[in-house]
């Protein structure tokens, strides 16, 4: 992937890098250009550093295709059947990452890997030892989710080093949607490493904008994701459709099995009753 790339950065130090793209940016309009991003990620990969990118935003922000776009940046091989949609099964999910083409992994809604609520299970634990593993494979993980905050504990404090939280989407013009990116330390293992939750307390979007640039310190500048090609999303979109009509069958599929022994639970429960009514009723007549 960055067989050919020419660095723009000269990086000797890997403690530098996030100092170093704070200083690499427009301080008139605090604008990121995808090439310095680009630059930031290279870096780490070379020296195999985490490189873990959640992308966060509002339902309907443009979450899944600013990834795709940002994965397509940055491998243009990237396409629509190497993006890892909900309705792939954890065991195909890891197979999908070992024999993966690309280094970039991307997981849409990464709410069925890494949400919170499912931190004790035998799948989230397994998971957190293959993030660990991979870190040698330099993979590029990139992770679509609502809110960071409901991102399981290990991988939202240990791994995620970029996060790009969608601010708004446009729907006509080149530009497809805003993000603010944040850049965490490569150094730092703290709770919130991107001070997002005292951001979330904002009460306006303007009050959430005046914290974001006076009191965050990881905050790097804004980024605009630009509009994919009409062909492109539709194929997306057709994907995505199709790994939807997957997942509807898998959870009816699953709705059913519940019903079905929830059924058979109160049948047993009912024949249970009933004869301890008749052995009552024989005792009384006794």
């Amino acid at each position: 992937m960055f067989e050919n790339y020419t660095p723009l950065w000269k990086v000797d130090n890997v403690l530098r890098l996030e100092q170093l793209f704070r200083s690499i940016k427009d301080n008139t309009n605090k604008r990121i250009e995808p090439e310095y991003l680009k630059e930031y990620i290279y870096h780490t990969y070379r020296f195999s550093l985490d490189n873990h990118i959640m992308i966060t935003g509002q339902n309907g922000m443009g979450k899944s295709l600013a990834a795709y776009w940002l994965a397509k940046y940055l491998d243009p091989n990237f396409d629509e059947s190497k993006i890892i949609f909900p309705s792939v099964s954890f065991a195909d999910f890891v197979n999908r990452i070992f024999q993966a083409d690309s280094d970039i992994v991307l997981i849409d809604e990464g709410d069925e890997y890494f949400n919170y609520r499912e931190h004790s299970t035998k799948e989230a634990l397994i998971m957190d030892k293959l993030i660990k593993y991979l870190r040698w494979r330099k993979n590029i993980f990139m992770v679509c989710m609502k809110n960071i905050r409901e991102v399981v504990h290990f991988y939202r404090k240990g791994k995620v080093n970029i996060l790009i939280h969608l601010l708004n989407r446009y729907y006509d013009g080149p530009i497809a949607s805003v993000g603010a990116v944040f850049v965490g330390s490569s150094v730092s293992d703290m709770q919130d490493k991107f001070d997002f939750s005292s951001l979330l307390e904002s009460n306006t979007f303007k009050d959430f904008i005046e914290r974001l640039e006076k009191d965050n310190k990881t905050f790097v500048g804004y980024i605009e994701i630009p509009r994919l090609p009409k062909e492109v999303v539709e194929k997306y979109l057709q994907k995505k459709a199709e790994n939807e009509k997957i997942l509807q069958e898998k959870y009816v599929e699953e709705i059913t099995r519940m019903l079905t022994v929830r059924k058979a639970k109160y049948a047993i429960a009912k024949a249970v009753l009933n004869k301890l009514e008749e052995s009552e009723k024989r005792k009384e007549e006794l």
